[in-house]
């Protein structure tokens, strides 16, 4: 469940969702949070509530792969079927 005040968005890309929240107002300067390797977008959950307070508009998401264990799954799963056929040649 998304809190108030947070805008959820999902895309449907290549069978794998990336999701985004955008956190704050509409009409702050935007500020996007893109995480590393082995993280998501709770890593910064610590600083979006500073940001909003502050006036800017928040965007926290997950890279393709990284979130919800499902997504991972599928996108696993579409890589080994492209690419093991070919690597196995």
């Amino acid at each position: 469940m998304t809190e108030p005040g947070v805008r959820e968005v999902v895309l449907h890309r290549a069978g794998s969702p990336a999701h985004a929240w955008v956190h704050g107002h509409e009409g702050g300067p935007l500020v996007v949070c893109t995480h590393g390797a082995t993280m998501d977008g709770r890593m910064f959950d610590a600083q979006v509530g500073p940001l909003v307070a502050a006036g800017y508009q928040v965007l926290t998401w997950d890279l393709r792969g990284h979130g919800p264990p499902e997504a991972f799954t599928r996108l696993l799963l579409a890589f080994l079927a492209e690419h093991l056929p070919v690597l196995g040649r």
